[in-house]
């Protein structure tokens, strides 16, 4: 998906220079102007919701070694936050905050 918006992002922005480079109204100015004002705008709230999902994410998975399976640890059940004080988890010394 990132790789979409990054692809319309650029489109949008080449055509803008391109179109800026042979415009001859100022229609056509405004026009190629608003394409490259819209594709900076879509970049940058591009790297922002990407951004905002990571940190989100980081904060439901906070402990690295219990979320990687381990014999000793049994899996937990999606959207469920690991729990690294278990006694029946032998990987609780590196997830200690």
């Amino acid at each position: 998906m990132v790789f979409l918006f990054f692809s319309v992002e650029l489109i949008l922005f080449i055509g803008g220079v391109y179109g800026l480079s042979i415009h001859e109204t100022t229609l056509q100015f405004i026009i190629f102007t608003g394409l490259i004002v819209l594709s900076v705008i879509m970049f940058i709230s591009t790297i922002v919701y990407y951004q905002r999902k990571k940190h989100k994410r980081e904060r439901t998975n906070d402990c690295w070694d219990c979320a990687i399976y381990s014999p000793d640890c049994l899996p937990f059940p999606r959207g469920k936050k690991f729990d690294c004080d278990s006694p029946d988890c032998d990987c609780t010394p590196d997830c200690s905050p």
